[in-house]
């Protein structure tokens, strides 16, 4: 009995240990997204910062293009600006709709409509990461939206 409660534990602690590493970033992405941040010039107004902050994201995304952790960050972008999550959740799922369909197939951008989809389609969005939580890549960061997503009550 002693061993299986053993057992158990440390497949719980080998799991939880493999799901925080893939739903941390890579060290490079981890540059970039504090470049937005620490790139920041004086003189620029508010419209000249978000357009650096969308091309250096855009050229981010060149170099790393199915990261979702850039990907969530650019699509927080449209139709907001870069220090203030929210935007415009239309805006936000169009782009959404239009990166899935460049890449079809490609978890990454299901997710990131998935993402995009909640209040505004949540049953469908919750629908969209359930099924993405059998995926290798994705798998992990899906099952954690899908919590956080369910935390909430009733929607």
């Amino acid at each position: 009995m002693l061993q299986r409660i053993f057992a158990a534990a440390l497949m719980l602690i080998l799991w939880a240990g493999t799901a925080s590493a893939q739903c941390e970033e890579p060290r490079q992405v981890v540059a970039i997204l504090d470049g937005l941040y620490l790139d920041q010039e004086t003189g620029l107004t508010k419209a000249e910062r978000d357009a650096r902050g969308v091309a250096l994201l855009d050229h981010a995304l060149a170099r790393h293009p199915h990261d979702t952790f850039l990907l969530r960050r650019r699509m927080s972008m449209e139709g907001s600006n870069l220090f203030l999550e929210g935007g415009n959740r239309d805006a936000q799922l169009a782009w959404a709709e239009a990166m899935r369909n460049k890449h079809p197939g490609v978890p990454a951008y299901d997710f990131l409509y998935a993402t995009a989809l909640l209040g505004k389609n949540t049953p469908e969005a919750l629908g969209m990461f359930d099924a993405l939580r059998a995926d290798r890549t994705i798998g992990p960061q899906a099952h954690l939206a899908l919590v956080n997503a369910l935390s909430f009550g009733k929607f």
